[in-house]
């Protein structure tokens, strides 16, 4: 049987919360999620819900540790 994905969608205050303290606090919520767009990590699903590409460490190779930082 095939298990089905969990679709992650925060918030851009639940982005912040969840990834910031994994980057140190460089980021204000607004740079955070400007950034977070960039790279792929969110997509954009209604004015502020984003959701999370499940795929985002296959794709750039990384760990799940690592999250939006390179």
């Amino acid at each position: 049987m095939v298990e089905k994905e969990e679709r992650i969608v925060f918030t851009k205050e639940e982005l912040w919360l969840n990834q910031a303290p994994c980057l140190g606090f460089e980021f204000d919520e607004d740079e955070l999620l400007k950034e977070a767009l960039k790279r792929g990590f969110v997509t954009k699903i209604t004015e502020n819900k984003f959701l999370v590409n499940n795929e985002y460490d296959n794709q750039k190779g990384e760990s799940s540790e690592t999250k939006i930082n390179n």
